[in-house]
């Protein structure tokens, strides 16, 4: 599995949940179909972040450790769906999904 360094990425949406854990969003530049198509590799996997300032030196760092397997991650039953069929929006889900194998067949071809 490649490593992947994307520089100039913006910190998004920012949540905590229930349980204590922080959920957040990366916003990336426009990639190129090898860098998406690596990017997506990592859905689901467990890695290491670690977020460094775009400018200047960190004053210090902070780390932040789980045993591994500890990752809590919201069940997908309780998030609310819509079917494309019965309503005029589209539906997120389901463009991810087509989006990423999109992006795997580019890969594979």
């Amino acid at each position: 599995m490649k490593a992947i360094d994307i520089v100039h990425a913006e910190i998004g949406t920012i949540s905590s949940r229930q349980d204590g854990s922080v959920a957040f969003r990366v916003l990336t530049p426009e990639l190129r179909p090898s860098e998406a198509g690596a990017l997506l590799g990592w859905h689901g996997k467990a890695c290491r972040v670690t977020l460094l300032p775009d400018e200047g030196m960190p004053e210090e760092v902070v780390t932040v450790w789980t045993p591994t397997g500890n990752i809590r991650r919201p069940v997908a039953a309780s998030a609310p769906r819509c079917s494309c069929a019965t309503s005029t929006k589209a539906n997120p889900e389901n463009l991810r999904t087509t989006t990423a194998r999109r992006w795997k067949s580019l890969l594979t071809t």
